[in-house]
């Protein structure tokens, strides 16, 4: 039973990892495309 709450929890926190990721993926290209001094210092 613990083991398995932890599995949920380890994917919850890898998913909200990967999400973060992408957006900072996002954010730094439209930065990028719009040239954006502001978002570079987000």
């Amino acid at each position: 039973m613990i083991n398995n709450d932890n599995e949920g929890l380890r994917n919850v926190i890898r998913l909200v990892a990967i999400l973060n990721l992408a957006y900072f993926v996002v954010e730094f290209t439209v930065a990028r495309t719009i040239g954006s001094v502001s978002l570079f210092a987000d």
